[in-house]
């Protein structure tokens, strides 16, 4: 079970003192999303998300342009960065107007509660909110308590698979984390398609994956699971129940193996540049890719041999 402790972690100054001038607006500003999640699990947040309740979109424009210069990445939608470790939105309401992962009108909304505000994310564990200057937690969806069990649970059963990157975001999150998925939140997974990602999103996930969790096993497991090989990667897929040489390969067959070459040279890139550790998780998943083609030509080798055989006694 993993621990949970909020600890006294480095917020950004530029962070709070944002909170204030949102606080002197009449608003409130609150963290968001994975740098609280990671805080309560111990570790230091990389990237800071802020959203800013009770203030109108073109106050919290003039709030921003006193903190220096402004990059926009939804106008329309009120999300903005602030250098390239904090992004500041407004709450956000978001209506499925199209197939797939973008198929949103997304409208920000300043007086928006806590709970339809949290609704709209992913996982419990990513829909909990802290006041960066009293350090008050709200937690709507009691992600806390998930985050204790180490279980990811969708918020909402209902909106879950409007979003279909949130499949392949659950793999790489229970790889990281070493998370179990929630029942319910698994058969939400396995009914949703996946032909609508485009491929920098699919590689955007599986590279945390590979890269991020200690036991990348962990996560081709679940996508497994998840009925993600089955849609994305049949290369993979094609690996499960291919049999190996007992005497060499006692662990299983060829996707147990490559689960555990994986693993292994995980923990070997650590001190490599990200392009190296790039090519080597990619080359150990790949590595047995021929294995079922192989065995594919030498069986229809051995059937050509037969027959002739076969056919060289006939009368």
């Amino acid at each position: 079970m993993p621990a949970l402790l909020m600890m006294n972690l480095k917020v950004p100054e530029k962070v709070v003192k944002l909170a204030e001038a949102v606080r002197a607006a009449g608003g409130r500003a609150l963290l968001v999303g994975g740098c609280v999640r990671d805080e309560l699990m111990s570790t230091q947040p990389k990237d800071w998300d802020l959203e800013v309740y009770g203030v109108e979109p073109a106050g919290l424009r003039e709030l921003l342009d006193q903190f220096g210069s402004v990059n926009v990445v939804g106008e329309a939608f009120t999300v903005y960065k602030l250098g390239a470790d904090l992004d500041v939105s407004l709450p956000r309401r978001e209506r499925k107007t199209g197939r797939g992962h973008r198929g949103f009108v997304i409208e920000g909304e300043p007086a928006m509660t806590f709970v339809d505000a949290t609704a709209r994310r992913d996982f419990t564990i990513n829909a909990i909110l802290k006041d960066p200057l009293t350090g008050e937690i709200i937690d709507p969806h009691h992600g806390r308590d998930d985050l204790k069990s180490g279980i990811l649970r969708a918020v909402s059963l209902d909106t879950f698979g409007e979003d279909s990157l949130r499949v392949l975001r659950a793999a790489q999150f229970a790889a990281r984390f070493e998370f179990r998925i929630e029942p319910e939140t698994v058969v939400l997974c396995r009914a949703i398609d996946l032909s609508d990602l485009p491929a920098e999103r699919i590689w955007g996930e599986t590279e945390k994956l590979l890269l991020r969790a200690q036991r990348p096993s962990i996560g081709l497991g679940w996508l497994h699971a998840l009925g993600v090989l089955d849609q994305l990667f049949p290369e993979i897929r094609a690996l499960i129940e291919v049999p190996q040489d007992s005497e060499w390969h006692p662990e299983g067959d060829v996707f147990v193996h490559t689960r555990l070459v994986i693993d292994r040279a995980r923990e070997l890139i650590e001190d490599l540049p990200y392009a190296k550790q790039v090519t080597v998780m990619l080359a150990a998943l790949s590595h047995d890719f021929g294995n079922q083609r192989r065995r594919n030509l030498l069986t229809a080798a051995c059937v050509r041999v037969a027959m002739k055989k076969r056919a060289s006694r006939l009368p």
